[in-house]
C-alpha cells in the first residue's frame, strides 16, 4: 500500500466512477482500476460495490476511507504549511468543528477574528463529533469544537457554552408556530424530524422525552440538524435543533420557538493533551464563547 493508492482511492470515492477518478489523478481509467483491484487484494476485503453503473462504498471500505481520508488530510495539511512558509504569512489556525458550530458560530467568530489578524490563515474542517475528537488526537488541528462531554484518549475539553435547543416548526398555519414556547406535550403529539439514535442530540431529545412519560413520533430519521431543519420546512414535521443550526438555516419557512421546560446542549473546546493553546487560540475561543451566547439569547426571544 502506497500514498498514491489512497490518492486513488479519494479520487473514486469523489467521483464515483473509474472514469471521473483517472481524470482527476491524471490516470488512465485501467490503472485507476487496476490500484482499486491492488489495494483490495492487500486489505483482504472488497471495498467498493457496482452499482448502477457506479462505485459505491462497502461496509468497510467505508470505515477504512474514513481513516485513510484522516491521513490524506494531514499530507494536505502539510502542503498548506509549505505555502504559507513561502508567502511568509503571520498566522495559521487549523480548526475541526461539528456542523452546527461551523456554520452557526465559526463565521461571526472568525469575521471578528479577522478584524485584530487581517493577515490570518484558517482551514475549518467539518466533522460529526466522533470525528472531531478523533481527529484532534491525531494532533492534525489546532483546536476542535464540540459537544460535550467527550472521552476520548489524548483530548482534553473545556467547556464552551451551555445553550438551549430550540423547537423547529413548520410556518405555514402551524398551530404550535402561535405559541409563545413550546412543551414536551405539544411536541409529543406531532410527527418529528430526528437524528439517528447514535448522536448526543438525539439521545439527549429522547431523553427529554422520556423525563415526561413521552416517545418521540420520529417520522424522518436524517444524519444533520440542517437536514431536519429543511424537512421541518418542507412542513413533514417538527423538529429540535441547537440555537446554532436554527442561525444558519436560512429559511423563512420555519418558526423557532423556546422550549418548556428546557433542554440543554453543552459544547465544549479540544485541545491534544500536551497542548497548550496559544494566544491566538485563546482569543478564537473568546470570540466563539461570545457569538454562541448571542445566538443562544436571540433564539429563546424568538417569536
Amino acid at each position: 500500500m502506497n500514498l498514491r493508492h489512497l490518492d486513488v482511492l479519494r479520487a473514486v470515492v469523489q467521483s464515483g466512477t473509474a472514469t471521473g477518478a483517472a481524470n482527476r489523478v491524471y490516470l488512465t481509467q485501467s490503472a485507476v482500476s487496476r490500484a482499486i483491484a491492488g489495494l483490495e487484494q492487500q486489505l483482504g476485503f472488497r471495498i467498493f460495490d457496482r452499482i448502477k453503473q457506479r462505485l459505491v462504498l462497502t461496509e468497510q471500505g467505508t470505515a477504512f476511507f474514513q481513516e485513510a481520508e484522516r491521513l490524506l488530510s494531514g499530507l494536505d495539511e502539510l502542503q498548506n504549511v509549505a505555502r504559507e512558509i513561502r508567502e511568509k504569512r503571520i498566522a495559521r489556525l487549523r480548526i475541526v468543528a461539528m456542523p452546527a458550530l461551523a456554520y452557526g458560530v465559526l463565521p461571526g467568530a472568525l469575521a471578528r477574528l479577522e478584524k485584530t489578524h487581517p493577515r490570518i490563515s484558517v482551514s475549518v474542517e467539518i466533522r460529526h463529533r466522533a470525528e472531531v475528537t478523533r481527529w484532534v488526537a491525531g494532533r492534525q488541528f489546532d483546536v476542535g469544537f464540540a459537544g460535550l462531554p467527550v472521552d476520548y484518549p489524548g483530548v482534553v475539553s473545556q467547556p464552551l457554552v451551555a445553550v438551549k435547543a430550540v423547537a423547529a416548526i413548520p410556518a405555514s398555519n402551524h398551530k404550535l408556530s402561535r405559541m409563545k414556547n413550546v412543551s414536551a406535550v405539544d411536541l409529543g403529539r406531532e410527527d418529528m424530524i430526528g437524528l439517528g439514535s447514535d448522536t448526543m442530540v438525539q439521545s439527549k431529545v429522547v431523553s427529554y422525552f422520556h423525563k415526561h412519560n413521552l416517545a418521540p413520533r420520529v417520522k424522518i430519521e436524517t444524519t444533520s440538524l440542517l437536514s431536519v431543519c429543511r424537512f421541518v420546512a418542507s412542513g413533514l414535521g417538527c423538529g429540535i435543533v441547537d440555537p446554532f443550526t436554527a442561525s444558519a438555516s436560512l429559511s423563512d419557512r420555519i418558526v423557532f420557538r423556546p422550549m418548556r421546560p428546557e433542554l440543554t446542549i453543552e459544547y465544549g473546546v479540544l485541545f491534544q493533551r500536551q497542548q497548550t493553546p496559544t494566544p491566538l487560540i485563546n482569543e478564537l475561543c473568546a470570540l466563539v464563547r461570545a457569538v454562541a451566547v448571542e445566538l443562544n439569547g436571540k433564539m429563546q426571544r424568538a417569536r
